[in-house]
Formats: structure tokens, sequence, C-alpha cells
């Protein structure tokens, strides 16, 4: 089965990163998480932070985010799920987007208002106590985003006996949403790893990148590949 896989908007340019994204359809990837810039995204490692920093020097309205998802729109089958801070809500006016341009909403370090984003993706530390988990999986919306570790994204993380475990039965038993694993997950061996602890399936970010990084768009291909 295929992951989630995370792309910043607009990386490494528009044209690429609509290239990458025919790539992700062509595999049938079934949701993309696309990621909107901050000044301090503390919660992700050196590569996505580098990124980040780019992206923002670059420069992006709220007009041209809405176009772009427009024409993601129109030209995908995949859903979309907008993951950035609350900087990144504030900057961009998230609340102006239109919410038929996208499935959820993941803002890791502050809870929205449901009036104004009833589509909030619950972001999920495998050391959150049971009365929090019960109240992230009744607001949650789409899937439940639960980390494999307390960390940042892209670090070295065993998934065979990670932490997530530990709390992954509770959020099967308060939500009826699908469960995915993120953080430290690099390959289709990974993926199999967190299917068969009962999640309902995994999230790929920095490695996804970091393919690109490494050999461009037909790295990417052969990447994609590895997991069919």
């Amino acid at each position: 089965m295929m992951p989630i896989f995370y792309l910043p908007i607009s990386y490494p340019d528009r044209e690429t990163f609509f290239q990458l994204l025919d790539l992700l359809q062509k595999y049938q990837v079934p949701m993309v998480e696309i990621g909107l810039p901050a000044t301090n995204p503390f919660l992700d490692g050196e590569l996505i932070q580098r990124i980040n920093h780019q992206l923002l020097q670059a420069g992006l309205s709220t007009a041209e985010l809405t176009k772009i998802l427009l024409q993601i729109r129109e030209k995908y089958t995949f859903q979309v799920v907008l993951m950035t801070y609350k900087e990144g809500v504030e900057r961009f006016s998230l609340q102006e987007l239109p919410m038929d341009l996208y499935a959820g909403i993941l803002c890791v370090d502050a809870v929205l208002s449901q009036i104004t984003f009833p589509k909030q993706v619950a972001l999920v530390s495998p050391a959150s106590k049971a009365v929090d988990v019960k109240t992230q999986c009744v607001l949650s919306h789409t899937f439940i985003y639960l980390m494999s570790h307390s960390g940042k994204t892209g670090e070295k993380v065993s998934l065979e006996n990670a932490p997530y475990q530990e709390i992954l039965p509770l959020l099967k038993h308060y939500s009826k949403d699908p469960v995915y694993v993120g953080f430290g997950v690099k390959n289709a061996q990974d993926v199999s790893c967190i299917r068969d602890s009962g999640a309902d399936g995994a999230i790929v970010g920095t490695e996804f990148l970091h393919q690109y990084e490494l050999g461009g768009l037909s790295q990417i291909e052969q990447y994609l590949q590895s997991f069919q």
C-alpha cells in the first residue's frame, strides 16, 4: 500500500513541484501532505527547515496559494492535506481558503477554531496522556497523524518497537478515522512494519525530499516504484 507523502508547496520550483505531483498521481498515492512554510518549523529536521527558509525567500501570497490548490484539484485525484504551523495559518490567511480545496489541515503547534477550521487533522505524540488522546480523537478530521516518537522529522528511528505502538490501541478505540504513522518512515519495509502494528498507513516526509535531492525526478520515480 502506498503511503502518504509530504511535499512543500512549490518545491523546488513551481514547474518541478507539479512534475513531482504528476509522479505521485501516476503511482496512485492516495493523499499528499502539502507543506506551507514557516520561519521556525521547530518540529522539522534540518532539510525541511532549509526548504522552508528558501520558500519564504521566494515569496508566496494567499492568492498564489489558492491558484496552486485550484490547479491541483482540477488535475489530480489524490486528497490534499495542508501542513503548517500557526504562523503559516496566519501568514497565508488560511481561513479565507475555500474548504473544498483541501481534505484537512494539520497545524502542528496549535488547536485551531473548529468553527473556522472544521477539517483539522490531529497530531498525536506517543507521550500524550489518555485524556488528551480522547479529546484529539473527537476533534480530528480525515485522519489522525501519530508520531512514531517524540522528536523531529527526518531522525533515524527503529520502528519495530517504537513508542507509538503503546498509544495506537487508544487511538483505534476512540476514533473511527484512520491512523497514519509518520516521523522516521523511509522505505517499504518501514511501511509494512507500521501496517503490521495495526496502524492504517504511513507518512513519508524527509526521505521523499532527500531522494529528490539525491537524483531528481528519475530518483523519485524509482523510489515510488519501490513501494509497489
